[in-house]
């Protein structure tokens, strides 16, 4: 009788923990979850693709077959919502348009200064960055020069930003409608173009750098 209810129990657990486990799940994201392509100068390869179901941190590898992951290609994570951060190689230097699109969960970014280049296409691509809900701190080494169009617009909880001391240029609607409080401009801008930081009705606090020459129509209108 003993063996009759512990058998019985057995089998009612086995039951709970194969109904909590169900197919398609959430996982947590690791390499074995991107899709990289050889570059076209057989030396380098890129991020073509990610697992939407991945969650959680993602570490990027620094190689993959020996050879560097030098590019995030477009739309590589648009749509992965279970991101909540990513943590980019040292040796990455671009990342294309609209390649983290709607990541709602991303919470944190830290662009290396090995980045060189983040790419904006047309306004039906959106920004590298575009529609990340829950984004909330942006921080941008010293190796980009310029902040293109769309970057980081429709992320309305974006409160800290941190600009990197060689941009010498921010692009249209490149922050709009976020919620940053405070922002330095560095030295080394020179243009900030119409509506950048349109709609940042939090701003209370800006400190632009000496070397700022252009202001264009709109750049903080609220």
């Amino acid at each position: 009788m003993k063996n009759g209810v512990k058998t019985c129990l057995l089998a009612v657990v086995t039951l709970i923990l194969s109904l909590l486990v169900l197919p398609g799940s959430a996982k947590a994201a690791s390499e074995s979850d991107l899709t990289f392509t050889l570059n076209s100068d057989g030396k380098s390869y890129s991020i073509t693709a990610c697992n939407k179901s991945a969650s959680g941190k993602l570490v990027i590898p620094e190689t993959y077959n020996g050879k560097p992951v030098t590019t995030i290609a477009q739309f590589a994570f648009q749509d992965c919502k279970l991101l909540t951060s990513v943590d980019f190689g040292s040796g990455l230097e671009r990342i294309e348009y609209g390649a983290f699109n709607n990541c709602d969960s991303l919470t944190s970014v830290k662009i290396p200064d090995s980045v060189t280049s983040i790419n904006y296409a047309n306004t039906t691509s959106g920004g590298a960055f575009s529609g990340c809900d829950n984004l909330k701190e942006v921080i941008i080494g010293n190796g980009l020069k310029s902040i293109q169009e769309r970057t980081f617009n429709g992320c309305p909880k974006l409160e800290t930003v941190v600009i990197g001391n060689a941009v010498e240029s921010i692009g249209s609607y490149a922050f709009s409608g976020s919620a940053i409080k405070a922002l330095i401009i560095p030295d080394s801008t020179k243009t900030i173009y119409s509506w950048a930081f349109q709609g940042c009705k939090s701003l209370t606090s800006v400190d632009f750098g000496s070397g700022l020459e252009r202001i264009e129509y709109g750049a903080f209108n609220n």
